[in-house]
């Protein structure tokens, strides 16, 4: 970044914070990669409470913005949630995605969503969150398993 942009310094919240009793399982059922992505409801129910926040943009680390996020603001003007799909048209139509393949690797990107605190939104974050909660409880296999036989995981948030 240039030496002249102005320095912002946001606080670090560890997952304990959330104070989630089946963290623990979550961290030992889930790859790396999956129980971060199941955290995001929490800590989306989280900010909203701490911070009282009217509006909340989640992007992941990697995200790259190539414009400004205002647009985005301006929609949770009108609409409570903002979501991203994967996929928006077929890829390759002579290696068509079946259904259960598209299913797994999610309807919707959780690498950039927003919404702002709404029926609606609690409604969705709370979904989200029985999501996660039963997949912990109903996988039969572990994290480290899945990490031998599926090395690339995929977003798993709505399936």
């Amino acid at each position: 970044l240039p030496s002249n942009w102005p320095v912002e310094t946001f606080p670090i919240i560890s997952a304990d914070e959330l104070e989630l009793p089946f963290l623990s399982e979550m961290a030992e059922r889930y790859t790396v990669d999956e129980f971060t992505r199941s955290l995001k409801p929490y800590f989306a129910s989280y900010l909203e409470k701490r911070y009282q926040a009217s509006k909340i943009i989640f992007l992941e680390s990697q995200t790259q913005l190539f414009q400004s996020l205002t647009k985005t603001w301006q929609i949770l003007e009108e609409y409570d949630i903002v979501l991203s799909p994967n996929i928006t048209q077929q890829r390759n139509p002579k290696n068509p995605i079946n259904e259960p393949t598209f299913l797994n690797a999610g309807l919707y990107n959780a690498g950039f969503w927003a919404y702002k605190p709404s029926i609606q939104a609690e409604s969705f974050l709370s979904y989200w969150k029985a999501r996660t909660k039963q997949r912990i409880t109903s996988e039969q296999t572990t994290a480290r398993h899945r990490k031998l036989i599926q090395p690339k995981t995929t977003t798993r948030c709505f399936q």
